[in-house]
């Protein structure tokens, strides 16, 4: 049990007394250094007296040895009962918060639970270094962290310190590898114990995407499947998450200032600096955030400086086959390419010279330049010729921003700041990532709020609001999800947030929605390709030779039906809806509610007929359910979808058969305006005034509703939401 790496003095002791007593054996007439080493082995166990040692030298090596071993000894006996104690006590008073791995991440989210008032929770940090960054870290002065230098994939020892009864572990290996054979013990230790009914959340660090995909099929066997009835008053055991830094990061950095590179009339543009994986992934969420038009002769733009441009575009190119690509013969991705437009710039990170950004900022220069260059970061190399370029040649326009993306452990500000120099922008160090966006529960149930702990998510509440749009049925929930449909909502949530900020100035509301539902499409078009998924160029309701229905091919041969252009017949139009249903639910003041019970006379259309509205003339296809409101208003509805929204409501009545029908409760996204506003729908253009509602029923039905009407037809059922 005794570390070396711990207390390393005793054992230097006792190499300094075995060399002195060698020494001074090696001094005596006829001694050879095979007896000298055996005499001074027997010295420090019969610890002679001194007056029977030949001299000083070996005198002293009579004292340090019996010395250096005792201590040892005592240190190793008082580690055992230590440890000892310490398993007691954690088996009987389990610890909140256990790091299996000490690295960056497990040091950040260190420092944010010491950063909360009181003592805060214990935990307990499992690493094979006593030097890991957690260590360096610790605040002795406020300790209520334990450091166990250790092998965390021991199952024996996972299972002596309690670690798989924890509510919160947070595994960080070296590599993908060590985490896995963590993840593979703690497993182990949990089997072991035969005890799966403690609620626990697994955070786990992972950097590879298909590492991902496999260990979140062994951990979550419930993703991808529809999820069995759960046992009444039985709440799930285990929770596991799995994330990136890299993409928590690149991500977060892109929420933040992927704004600065949106600029009127021009595409949107921005300057990467570096080559490592940082600088990469930056890029590829660049690609994402960035989709501000559906046609791809104006997609981003993105200036790559760095020391080997031919090779990163090489590598770039061998990853992401379709990136960058203006044409393509295949039929199947006509209107579709390219995704990016790349300029590759050769420089050194710290040495970008005058030349280089002249011709950068000449045509649709950057807005934004990204400093991810990894080592030069920490003397600011590359940060601090930028800034001295931008102070010494002219910018026409709004000169860019400059963002330092550090990947190193430390929040200081790197480089040297001059007396009297006004402050330059801050750097973004990949660890406050988490001091920032790691949510505690509010509750006591550490599965209730186990979303908003993850690393890296703001919250989830806006993917979840994405996934509500598109998934088929009840059992399609968030949780039976696996790990790469969660990101693709959470990019989908983020690049909806940015498209409304960049088509505010949109007056029509209907244009505003089909609008955000082109960008949406564009960029999970994107998201796909760049994945490896190819369109579907066969007729919808053909044969296919592979055998597989719709969604195998999907699934298991990555063949894509809607990834065709917005305006494409091939989109079906449920897509569509569903799109613009999802976009009109990331409005600004757009709450849930419920439609009342009320009974409506409704006649249907036998022809094509014009209904006079209180919001406009619309037209009616045949087939089509015209309903008289309570004032005596009228308004048609689509035979579809009036089908969701209402049923007979007297006795006998054959659906399609005018008479008295009565409105099913159905929960509805609504938002009130504030001013005068115009609707394109489909037949129509609605127009309303400044308190009247627009109401989204389902997924194809938007209508509006008069203020004075409303609150007799709906009402709030969440928290905060008034008439």
């Amino acid at each position: 049990m005794y570390r070396l790496s711990r207390l390393p003095w005793p054992l230097m002791l006792a190499a300094l007394a075995l060399a002195l007593g060698i020494y001074g054996f090696l001094k005596v007439p006829g001694m050879d250094a095979y007896a000298a080493a055996l005499n001074t082995a027997q010295l420090f166990v019969l610890n002679l007296p001194a007056d029977q040692l030949p001299n000083w030298y070996v005198r002293a090596a009579g004292v340090l040895g019996p010395l250096s071993a005792v201590t040892a000894a005592i240190l190793a006996f008082t580690e055992v009962i230590q440890h000892w104690f310490w398993r007691i006590e954690y088996r009987y008073r389990r610890p909140q918060y256990v790091f299996l791995g000490g690295g960056r991440a497990a040091a950040a989210r260190l420092r944010h639970l010491q950063n909360r008032p009181g003592r805060g929770p214990r935990i307990l940090c499992i690493d094979p270094q006593a030097d890991c960054p957690l260590a360096l870290e610790k605040d002795a002065a406020r300790s209520n962290v334990r450091i166990l230098v250790a092998d965390a994939t021991d199952r024996r020892l996972l299972r002596d310190y309690s670690v798989h009864l924890a509510p919160h572990v947070l595994v960080s290996g070296g590599s993908d590898d060590e985490t896995r054979e963590i993840l593979l013990s703690l497993e182990g230790a949990r089997n072991l114990a035969g005890n799966h009914d403690t609620q626990a959340v697994w955070l786990v660090e992972l950097a590879d995407a298909g590492r991902v995909r496999e260990l979140d099929t062994h951990f979550r066997p419930e993703a991808g499947r529809k999820p069995v009835e759960p046992k009444p008053n039985k709440k799930p055991p285990l929770r596991v998450d799995f994330f990136s830094t890299e993409k928590i990061g690149a991500r977060e950095i892109m929420r933040k200032y992927a704004s600065q590179a949106l600029r009127p009339g021009k595409r949107p543009h921005i300057a990467v600096i570096g080559s490592g994986d940082y600088a990469q992934t930056i890029v590829l969420y660049a690609i994402h955030h960035l989709v501000t038009s559906d046609v791809p002769d104006e997609c981003l733009v993105v200036s790559w400086i760095c020391p080997n441009p031919s090779e990163l575009e090489s590598r770039i190119r061998l990853a992401y086959p379709l990136l960058g690509r203006p044409l393509d013969p295949s039929p199947l991705l006509a209107g579709l390419l390219p995704l990016v437009e790349f300029r590759w710039v050769q420089a050194e990170p710290g040495a970008l010279g005058p030349a280089a950004w002249t011709s950068m900022m000449e045509v649709d220069g950057p807005g934004v330049f990204f400093v991810a260059c990894g080592d030069s970061l920490k003397d600011g190399a590359a940060k601090r010729n930028l800034l001295a370029l931008k102070d010494t040649l002219p910018v026409v326009g709004v000169p860019p921003m400059v963002i330092e993306c550090r990947n190193e452990l430390g929040t200081g500000q790197s480089g040297a700041k001059q007396s009297g120099a006004p402050e330059k922008p801050k750097g973004y160090a990949l660890t406050n990532l988490f001091d920032e966006l790691w949510h505690e529960p509010e509750t006591m149930d550490a599965l209730a709020s186990a979303d908003n702990a993850y690393p890296g998510a703001v919250s989830d509440s806006d993917a979840r609001k994405v996934h509500e749009c598109f998934k088929k049925d009840e059992e399609d929930t968030w949780n039976s999800l696996q790990e790469w449909e969660r990101w693709s909502s959470r990019l989908a949530a983020d690049h909806l947030v940015l498209s409304h900020q960049a088509n505010e100035t949109v007056d029509d509301f209907g244009m505003k929605l089909d609008r955000l539902a082109r960008l949406e499409h564009r960029r999970y078009t994107v998201e796909r390709l760049m994945d490896g998924w190819l369109p579907d160029h066969l007729p919808p309701n053909e044969d296919r030779p592979s055998g597989y229905d719709k969604s195998n091919r999907k699934h298991l041969l990555g063949i894509n039906s809607t990834l065709v252009p917005y305006g494409s017949k091939r989109l079906p139009d449920e897509n569509r809806h569903d799109l613009r249903r999802t976009a009109f639910k990331f409005l600004p003041d757009v709450c849930l509610y419920q439609s009342v019970d009320v009974r409506r006379e409704v006649e249907f259309a036998v022809e094509q007929v014009k209904v006079e509205t209180r919001e406009g003339l619309v037209i009616a296809e045949a087939g089509d359910a015209i309903v008289t409101g309570e004032r005596g208003e009228r308004w048609p509805v689509m035979r579809s979808e009036f089908a969701k929204i209402y049923e007979p409501g007297t006795p006998g009545l054959e659906f399609g058969l005018a008479g008295t029908y009565k409105k099913k409760v159905t929960k509805c996204w609504v938002k009130r305006m504030g001013e005068p506003f115009r609707v394109a729908i489909n037949g129509g253009v609605l127009e309303g005034s400044a308190g009247d509602w627009i109401v989204l029923n389902s997924q194809t039905s938007l209508a509006v509703v008069a203020g004075d009407t409303f609150g007799a037809t709906y009402r709030p059922i969440t928290a905060g939401a008034q008439l």
